[in-house]
């Protein structure tokens, strides 16, 4: 309740100066090329996604045809979009842990971490680039969030390089081992594949989104791009909205802002955030969801694929 509470409060916050021109006009903008160049971005982004998660199921052993991942990998949108916070994601996975379905669970841990990475090493070099080469001083919020962000950044990939230890005596350490050795390791060749993975779906994604932000009138792809990259980091810090509706919008507007990104009248930047917003929100949410659902009900039960063999990267 808390989180739909938020939801809906940021849904008010980043749209409270809208007003009914600001939303017609966003039709006026509406061009069929960029919405399809865009959706091809989101596509490839999403293929990029499957196959790093097929490295993670073939790593641990479970059943990882491509088909199979992204079965999962949609069901996953798909409870993550009617779920608080994404955390039915967690889930999406559980039928394929015939012996243990917590192998399952750690699973998606570990490609989340994956996601964490890209998202915020992208994020910091865009803050750099900002700095430097733009020339445009990073707000004091935004400093902050870069360096917690490098922080986070140290720990992940400490994590990915350690190496693989016996299970503790505890029940938190065991938990921690357990998951540390399912993961594929940062210099492995599955390790490397699924952090070149994870950089290429958030570049494509980060394209998805300027391709719409251009096509709404913004006219600097540079800017936009590391505007946008900034925004996807900032989100990350709050993975408590639901399908990150509010804190979507509000993100884009305020990063584009502070670089320096303008929109052309009668469109104001919040109704420009609030297209792209709704833009993505169809694309990488509705449509996979609809999609996972769908392929869910109408395919094979899960619990008919038989065992994986255990991958070492």
């Amino acid at each position: 309740m808390i989180r739909i509470a938020l939801t809906i409060l940021f849904i008010v916050i980043a749209n409270k100066s809208l007003s009914a021109g600001d939303v017609a006009n966003l039709a006026h903008y509406f061009r069929p090329f960029p919405v399809l160049l865009s959706l091809f971005f989101g596509c490839a982004s999403l293929w990029c996604q499957i196959k790093r998660w097929q490295i993670i199921l073939r790593y641990q052993g479970l059943p990882s045809r491509f088909g199979l991942a992204a079965k999962t990998l949609l069901l996953g949108i798909l409870l993550a979009f009617v779920t608080p916070g994404r955390s039915g994601e967690f889930f999406r996975a559980l039928a394929l842990g015939r012996g243990n379905r917590a192998d399952t669970v750690f699973a998606v841990i570990i490609d989340k971490m994956f996601i964490i990475l890209a998202t915020f090493v992208i994020g910091i070099a865009c803050a750099v680039i900002q700095t430097i080469i733009i020339r445009v001083p990073l707000p004091r919020h935004v400093l902050l969030m870069s360096v917690t962000a490098a922080a986070v950044c140290a720990v992940v990939i400490t994590f990915f390089a350690l190496k693989r230890r016996s299970p503790a005596q505890g029940r938190v350490q065991r938990i921690f081992f357990r998951i540390l050795n399912q993961s594929p390791k940062l210099l492995s060749r599955s390790g490397r594949h699924a952090v070149a993975l994870s950089f290429a779906a958030q570049i494509l994604l980060i394209c998805q989104t300027v391709v719409l932000v251009r096509m709404f009138g913004c006219v600097s792809t540079r800017r936009t791009f590391i505007g946008i990259g900034q925004a996807y980091a900032f989100m990350a810090f709050m993975p408590i909205f639901i399908a990150n509706i509010g804190i979507r919008e509000y993100s884009f507007a305020v990063f584009l802002q502070n670089i320096g990104c303008a929109c052309p009248p009668p469109l104001s930047m919040q109704g420009l955030s609030l297209g792209v917003s709704m833009g993505i929100l169809v694309m990488n949410l509705i449509m996979p969801a609809l999609a996972g659902l769908i392929w869910n009900i109408a395919g094979t039960p899960m619990h008919e694929f038989h065992s994986g063999i255990r991958y070492r990267g």
